[in-house]
């Protein structure tokens, strides 16, 4: 038998089921009516004897009929095949459609496989109307069940499968920096302190340890401002500087660095009688956006940003901690020069002899979570407020002495991966410090004066919106 082009894997798949069941079925075949007409095509017709036989005999015996149908096909210019069941309609539409019916045997069925192509539609039709129908269509049906569930029909590997999620999405991100020597170092330190009931002796500790956190700003000599605030968010105390930031700086330090430690340590001692409901988020946003319209203040553009929270209690500010850290990263052309330092309760403080529902909700108000979110989020570091704070101040002090080193990076890689260019070309001289998010030269290849230096690096598309460090300076 001859396959027309339209031949196809589901025509291959569909004939196989029918010759299993014409085995099965002895000497009487059945036709599936949709199945068949995709398997035989156009140029090879099948012609049948004309019967008046009733269904279940055979056919054999009018083969002399089978030929005169043949040759009465070719002079129409087409193949009419008529149900044995139904004479009256033997004549109609012989242009346009071949009728298919059972050859009895199948013997004959290759005979007229050269018969030219003169129409376009085939139709096969079953005289039996015997049980063996149902089973050919439910096996047919199930197959092109099977192969409709392929994307492909060509392509079978891809049937059944699932299509897998899409993994995060990536893209390449930059960032521009200019070596700048002859700026000396700036940061910026925001101090926020819980001035309620319980806070006397962490404010006294703040005090006493103090010298240990400024001694490597001054040693370094850093340029630094500082203030501090409460967290006291009422009216006439929400975002107010305590004492005066003028006196808190590195030129004030220069010129008389004993006063200036000694009014750090007695303005930092912000006292008791603050509210009981502590929002430190709340007022160091306040102080910082109204300090940001201001004509002179203590906040830098170009400064690292600091801020420090110390709270023996969790931060009660109304919203969600990204918003507030939205807003403080939205004061900086780049993002990554603001972090936020947390000394509060941690869980390991939280005492656990009790397993009552007051407790636990005691225990979580008295952790700064919110704080501590504040810091993942600006890659900045947390302490407990119950250690020693000559440790966590040194430590602090250090780690911001370093940043104004460093070159701050706006987001987090996706693959600590980075390429570093310096005036062009690449340079493997340098270290990624995860926990700033920065990059920091080696000792002896510092970028020189004016050098333009780009980082590449990949971080998750969905932050794209960021403020791109276009023209950063550092030292």
């Amino acid at each position: 038998m001859k396959f027309s082009k339209g031949f196809n894997i589901l025509g291959k798949v569909r004939l196989v089921s029918m010759l299993l069941i014409l085995a099965s079925c002895q000497e009487q075949a059945f036709f599936e009516k949709e199945g068949l007409s995709e398997v035989i095509g156009p140029d090879e017709a099948i012609t049948l004897p004309e019967s008046d036989l009733d269904n279940g005999d055979e056919v054999a015996d009018n083969q002399s009929n089978e030929d005169a149908t043949n040759d009465s096909s070719e002079d129409d210019g087409a193949v009419v095949v008529t149900n044995p069941e139904s004479p009256a309609e033997e004549e109609e539409d012989s242009s346009e459609d071949e009728v298919v019916t059972n050859p009895g045997d199948g013997s004959n069925g290759g005979e007229n496989g050269e018969e030219e192509d003169s129409s376009e539609d085939e139709v096969t039709t079953n005289p039996d109307e015997g049980s063996g129908e149902d089973e050919d269509e439910d096996l047919v049906g199930d197959v092109g069940d099977f192969l409709e569930t392929c994307e492909d029909i060509s392509d079978l590997t891809t049937c059944n499968e699932e299509t897998p999620e899409p993994g995060p999405s990536y893209m390449a991100f930059s960032e521009v920096f200019h070596q700048n020597e002859a700026e000396k170092r700036k940061v910026d330190i925001l101090w926020v302190v819980d001035n309620s009931g319980s806070m006397r002796d962490e404010q006294e500790a703040l005090a006493y340890n103090f010298e240990t956190f400024i001694n490597n700003f001054i040693t370094m000599d850093v340029d630094f401002r500082m203030a501090i605030t409460t967290t006291d968010a009422r009216n006439g105390y929400r975002g107010k500087i305590v004492g005066s930031h003028e006196k808190l700086n590195s030129e004030f330090a220069k010129a008389n660095e004993s006063d200036f430690i000694s009014h750090f340590k007695k303005k930092i001692m912000v006292g008791t009688r603050g509210s009981g409901h502590e929002k430190g988020l709340e007022t160091s946003r306040a102080l910082l956006e109204k300090d940001s319209l201001s004509s002179e203040n203590f906040l830098r553009k170009d400064a690292y940003l600091a801020i420090v929270y110390v709270s023996d209690e969790e931060d009660q500010s109304q919203g969600d901690v990204s918003d507030y850290v939205k807003t403080f990263k939205g004061l900086k052309a780049n993002e990554g020069l603001v972090k936020v330092y947390s000394i509060v309760k941690m869980a390991k403080d939280i005492r656990t002899y009790s397993n009552s529902s007051w407790y636990a909700s005691y225990a979580s108000r008295n952790q700064g979570k919110r704080y501590q979110e504040a810091s993942v989020l600006t890659d900045g570091k947390t302490s407990s407020i119950n250690d020693d704070f000559h440790g966590i101040l040194n430590g602090m002090g250090e780690t911001i002495v370093n940043l104004s080193m460093s070159f701050p990076l706006a987001k987090k890689s996706v693959d600590e991966q980075f390429e570093v260019f310096v005036n062009g070309v690449i340079t493997e001289s340098f270290v990624h410090d995860q926990e700033t998010n920065s990059i920091k030269f080696d000792e002896n290849s510092t970028p020189q004066e004016g050098a333009e230096i780009i980082v590449k690096y990949n971080v998750e598309k969905e932050n794209e919106e960021v403020n791109l460090a276009n023209s950063n300076s550092t030292n």
